[in-house]
Parts: structure tokens; sequence; C-alpha cells
């Protein structure tokens, strides 16, 4: 499930740069 991890924390940094 690796892969899974990845895709959450791409997410989670998509999210943080359009708070900027």
């Amino acid at each position: 499930m690796a892969g899974a991890s990845v895709t959450r924390t791409s997410q989670l940094a998509l999210q943080e740069q359009r708070l900027k």
C-alpha cells in the first residue's frame, strides 16, 4: 500500500500550495 501513502502525501502538498 505504499502507493496510497505517496498519493496521500501528494494531495496534502497540493492543498498546502493552494492555501499559500
